[in-house]
């Protein structure tokens, strides 16, 4: 998750006040003890009692959510920190990239960095062993 974009705080639809009040509460928190970026928010309106309260005690409205629903982007890796390979790689290089940060796959780009395709742990896996046993002299 890119750091950056702040932690939305949302209760749940049909807000009451509770609701409301406690994503203010957690947004605070996270922002002023946690050092994380953090944003008040609701997924629907606002009703009297919760109004009431807002004004009295100075607080801004939450922002208004429409759709709380994940998206990609949401917990996509972005661009500037992918693990690439290069297609003109050698396999062994690949597949130790590949085998120590724990991938099942990577991207794979060509000389001007756009992606041309991926390869797979397994796939790796399967074609050094085919070619290490291959190899002269192996038994």
């Amino acid at each position: 998750m890119d750091r950056a974009r702040p932690l939305l705080v949302v209760g749940h639809r049909n807000p009451d006040t509770d609701s409301i009040c406690s994503a203010i509460a957690y947004a605070r928190f996270k922002a002023e003890v946690c050092g994380q970026p953090a944003v008040a928010c609701r997924a629907g309106s606002i009703n009297l009692q919760t109004r009431y309260a807002l004004d009295t005690f100075g607080a801004s409205d939450p922002l208004f959510l429409a759709d709380v629903l994940p998206r990609v982007r949401d917990i996509m890796i972005p661009k500037d920190e992918l693990v690439l390979v290069r297609s003109d790689q050698s396999l062994r290089e690949a597949y130790d990239i590949i085998s120590h940060r724990r991938f099942s796959f990577m991207p794979v780009v060509d000389a001007e960095g756009h992606c041309v395709g991926k390869v797979t742990a397994l796939g790796l896996a399967s074609l050094l062993g085919r070619l290490e046993n291959d190899a002269p002299g192996a038994a």
